[in-house]
């Protein structure tokens, strides 16, 4: 028997383990002790995430609310027995209060549905005889923080057995494993060397999945080989897995065709520490799956930031262009009559992003090749992941390209939103092309689905010729290795990469956070921050800044911080403000596409010398900010 829509044990790490949801009950299953062996009864069982048990002994729970065993804030109405479910979705018992005549190790799942079809209570735990002592949320939290404190990120092939398998247990048990042929070099220096196809590469492979298979024979576990691979790359050498036991780390992780184990889904929690941190990082607690999206009201915009443009009456250049030399750099290359000028025609920019919105009439073809923009193309991709593997045992590609989120909306918008008369605003390269890829409903990619739906944008783009500039303003704490593979093999298909410098909620909380994110710190990539707009180098209030920092952006206001540049909004023809290192990056990227067009033959290191020679900070670089700030004007005109 299995319950409809059965979702398995994901743990999602924000809710602190002794929290509960809201639930009641209405009625009492009676539990009797199995006869022939003794059961060893809980009394009211405490919550926790590990359990020990020993073979062949019945183990028995009480989470009966009745006897207050577990919390009821706000009673809801129960019409069905709660169920105890193993992590393949089968009832193992009902109630609430249960036995587990013959425990076996693994993952469980004790759920109460509501009237609804929903969960309105689940508490996931693990059951263990090996003597493994799983590390707390909070304990590991601050051991992560400690690596982040120090360098920015942290790397998970720097911790031990127990905390990838503890991390793995408290999330949804999903874990990225490299492989290679026993004896091969260093993999990412020659990812773009590499063929998976290829016999040797496909016998490494293989060789990893007898491995799998065989610590499922060893454990007792009959989970086949397929239900536990759930994604498998055709490009890159990587799998995803599903992991339940303790042995599968310790196997894969000593195993001669390994590359690199890692988990792919860590989130936060919400310790004291970390609550922390996530006002200072912007990462994600307590279910929140929208980082870095915003209204789609557009805001009231001070009459001060922004100039129309001439002759159009229209659009909105916002103010901080001026700051760069924008405006002049478009007329570079104007004959007499105005006609020409530099604005990125013929260059190809291509955004990694939460998608754009369809109901954006500019961000559409019809509106988005008009005007001063004439001829050229906009496209909407997807390459975002289900994260609901579970309903098919699969990771999946949604379908729709559009944007859910309003970020890479207005990333858009500042890229290359086009020169027509309108209250809206105008993009930096408003003649360039643009390839936007909906790769994750949100700006922090710290789950498996969202890591991979970014790693499959990257490969899309390598294999366009047409993408000379990839911009991506997203970021995680971690370093995903899948995603360091595909950002080095773009990169050295001649691809521009920009990635923003990192952005805060709250700068004031933990000072050492305040380093360049992943993967804008990788040298493969440009790293962008913003600054004010005040006579001295200072950060804008959210934005990260470091010694990996390449170039910065006047985006904010230094007398009112609230006043940041603008962009496009999700529906309106009123533009936002738009903040962060976010917006200098598209900002950046956009600067580069119109230097790339008054030279289309250019390789990137030449676009990227001219920038470097057109900026504040020459050689060397500044320890905060780089490069620093760039003037447009200079840039274009450089040789």
């Amino acid at each position: 028997m299995k319950i409809p829509n059965y979702k398995p044990a994901v743990f999602k790490v924000f809710l602190s383990l002794l929290a509960f949801t809201h639930i009641a009950a209405t009625e009492k299953n009676t539990w009797s002790e199995p006869s022939g062996k003794f059961a060893t009864v809980i009394s009211c069982t405490p919550l926790q995430m590990q359990y020990s048990f020993t073979p062949g002994q019945p183990l028995s729970f009480n989470f009966n609310p009745e006897q207050q065993c577990i919390d009821i804030p706000e009673p809801v109405t129960i019409q069905c027995a709660p169920k105890l479910l193993d992590s393949a979705g089968n009832v193992v018992a009902e109630g609430y209060e249960f036995t587990i005549t013959n425990p076996q190790e693994g993952g469980y799942q004790f759920v109460v549905v509501g009237d609804n079809g929903d969960y309105v209570f689940e508490h996931f735990f693990q059951l263990s005889n090996d003597g493994v002592q799983l590390i707390s949320k909070s304990e590991l939290d601050n051991i992560l923080y400690q690596s982040i404190a120090s360098n920015g990120t942290f790397s998970w092939k720097d911790r031990s057995n127990i905390e990838m398998y503890s991390a793995l247990q408290l999330h949804d048990k999903t874990l990225f494993v490299g492989y290679k042929p026993a004896g091969y070099g260093n993999v990412l220096d020659n990812i773009s060397l590499i063929d998976v196809n290829t016999s040797a590469w496909v016998n490494a492979l293989q060789n990893i999945k007898q491995e799998i298979q065989a610590v499922l024979n060893d454990t007792g576990n009959s989970s086949s080989l397929d239900s536990r691979i759930l994604f498998e790359d055709n490009e890159l050498p990587f799998i995803v897995i599903k992991v339940e036991e303790f042995e599968m780390i310790e196997r894969l992780r000593s195993h001669v065709n390994t590359e690199f184990i890692e988990p792919g889904s860590y989130i936060f929690g919400n310790s004291n520490t970390t609550s922390s941190m996530q006002s200072k990082t912007g990462m994600r607690v307590s279910g929140l799956d929208n980082a870095g999206c915003g209204s789609a009201t557009p805001d009231v915009i001070n009459s001060e930031d922004y100039t129309l443009a001439e002759p159009v009456k229209g659009p909105k250049i916002p103010w901080n262009y001026n700051r760069h030399n924008i405006h002049r750099a478009w007329m570079h290359n104007q004959d007499i009559n105005g006609e020409g000028g530099t604005t990125g025609r013929g260059i190809t920019i291509g955004l990694i992003d939460t998608g754009v919105s369809k109901d954006q009439f500019v961000l559409q073809q019809n509106g988005f090749s008009v005007g001063e923009s004439k001829n050229r193309t906009i496209e909407h991709l997807v390459t975002a992941m289900k994260h609901d593997y579970w309903k098919t045992g699969k990771y999946e590609k949604l379908t729709s390209p559009y944007d859910e989120c309003g970020h890479g909306t207005q990333m858009a918008g500042c890229l290359a939103a086009p020169m027509i008369g309108s209250d809206r605003t105008v993009g930096v390269a408003y003649g360039a092309n643009l390839v936007s890829v909906r790769a994750s409903n949100n700006v922090v990619f710290d789950e498996t689905h969202e890591v991979l739906g970014v790693v499959e944008a990257y490969k899309l783009f390598t294999k366009r010729p047409d993408v000379k500039i990839i911009s991506m303003s997203m970021g995680c704490l971690g370093q995903p290795v899948p995603l360091s593979y595909a950002i080095r093999k773009a990169a050295e298909k001649g691809k521009l990469i920009f990635n923003a410098g990192g952005t805060s909620w709250d700068t004031s909380l933990i000072d050492p956070i305040q380093k360049v994110i992943f993967p804008a710190k990788m040298r493969e990539t440009i790293a962008v921050s913003g600054v004010n707009d005040g006579y001295v180098y200072e950060a804008c209030t959210e934005c990260h800044s470091g010694s990996e920092l390449d170039f910065t952006i006047i985006m904010q206001r230094k007398a009112d911080k609230e006043r940041r540049s603008l962009s496009l909004s999700m529906v309106s023809d009123q533009p936002n403000y738009v903040g962060g290192s976010s917006i200098a990056t598209a900002t950046m990227a956009g600067i580069a596409a119109l230097v790339w067009s008054t030279n289309p033959g250019l390789n990137k290191d030449q676009v990227l010398d001219r920038l470097k020679r057109a900026s504040f900070f020459q050689p060397p670089k500044n320890a905060r900010y780089g490069h620093g700030n760039v003037d447009a004007l200079k840039a274009v005109k450089e040789n």
